[in-house]
C-alpha cells in the first residue's frame, strides 16, 4: 500500500437485473430514486445508500418511495467525522451518500462523555501516574473522554521527542511516533482497564518534537480498544492495528505505511 495524504476509499455496487430493470424502465426522478435504494452499496466495507438528489431525503419522500425491504430501518443519515480533538465536524464522504445501517446511529452526548470520566477517573489516574516517565504526558492536557466519528475515546495528550533531521516528512514522523513511543504505551496501558470498557477507544495525541527543532508536528492515533488488544497480543502487527484506527497529522486525516514512510525522508 502506498503513502498518500488521503485515506484511498473502496467502493463497491452490487445491483439485482430486478432493480437494474426497475431503473432502466424509471419514467420520474422519484422512481429511479427508490430504484437504487434497492441496490447494495458498500464504501470502504460499510454499508451506505446513495441520494442523487441535493440534501436528505425527506420524511414524506421516504414514507412513499422507500422500498419495504428498508421500511424498518433507521433513518438516512450523512456521515460526518471529526477532524480535530475539539470535534469540529466536516464531511468524510461525499454530501450525496449517505448510510444506512441495520442499528441507530451512535449518538455520544456530552453527558455520556462526563460518565465515562467519572466511571474511569481512577484508572485513568493509576495509569498515569505509571506510565508518565515513559509517556511524557502533558501537564496542561489532561486525559478526558472526546467524541469522534460517532465513538467515545480517552484522549491522552503527550510529547514524543525524535532525533530525526528537521528536514524529515511529516509522515515519517508520525510512523517514528508510532515505532518508537506509541505503540510501547498500549500494552501496559490496557493492564488498567478491563477487557470489556463502555467507550470505544483511545486517542494517542502526540506533539513531536526534534533535537535543536523548535517547531512541533501534531499527530493523532484514534485505536478502536478491540485492535489495541489484538495488537498486545501479538495477534495483529502495528500496521495493522494504524489501518484500523485514523490517523490525523496537523489537523487532517492521513494514510499511514510505516514501511514506505520509514524508508523516506
Amino acid at each position: 500500500m502506498g503513502l498518500n495524504s488521503e485515506q484511498p476509499e473502496n467502493v463497491t455496487v452490487v445491483v439485482p437485473v430486478a432493480v437494474a430493470q426497475k431503473f432502466v424502465d424509471a419514467k420520474t426522478d422519484d422512481q429511479k430514486q427508490a430504484a437504487i435504494l434497492e441496490a447494495q452499496i458498500f464504501l470502504n466495507g460499510q454499508p451506505y445508500s446513495l441520494w442523487l438528489q441535493e440534501g436528505a431525503p425527506s420524511e414524506e419522500w421516504k414514507e412513499r418511495n422507500t422500498p419495504q425491504a428498508l421500511a424498518n430501518k433507521p433513518t438516512v443519515v450523512a456521515v460526518s467525522a471529526t477532524a480535530n480533538t475539539a470535534a469540529a465536524a466536516s464531511p468524510s464522504v461525499a454530501s450525496n451518500l449517505l448510510k444506512t445501517s441495520p442499528t441507530p446511529m451512535r449518538i455520544v452526548t456530552p453527558e455520556a462523555l462526563t460518565g465515562l470520566q467519572r466511571q474511569n477517573q481512577d484508572d485513568i489516574d493509576r495509569m498515569m501516574k505509571a506510565l508518565d516517565p515513559e509517556a511524557h504526558f502533558l501537564a496542561y492536557a489532561a486525559p478526558t473522554f472526546i467524541g469522534f466519528r460517532q465513538g467515545a475515546y480517552l484522549q491522552l495528550s503527550f510529547r514524543t521527542s525524535l532525533g530525526a533531521p528537521s528536514t524529515t516528512s511529516r509522515y515519517k514522523l508520525a510512523a517514528l511516533a508510532f515505532d518508537e513511543h506509541v505503540s510501547h504505551l498500549i500494552r501496559p496501558l490496557l493492564t488498567y482497564f478491563p477487557p470489556e470498557v463502555e467507550f470505544d477507544g483511545v486517542d494517542f495525541s502526540s506533539t513531536i518534537h526534534l533535537a535543536g527543532d523548535s517547531t512541533a508536528e501534531a499527530v493523532e492515533f484514534f485505536f478502536p480498544f478491540r485492535m489495541m488488544h489484538c495488537f498486545a497480543h501479538y495477534d495483529c502487527t502495528g500496521q495493522q492495528l494504524l489501518d484500523s484506527g485514523t490517523i490525523v497529522i496537523n489537523g487532517e486525516r492521513s494514510a499511514l505505511d510505516l514501511q514506505v514512510a520509514e524508508s523516506k525522508n
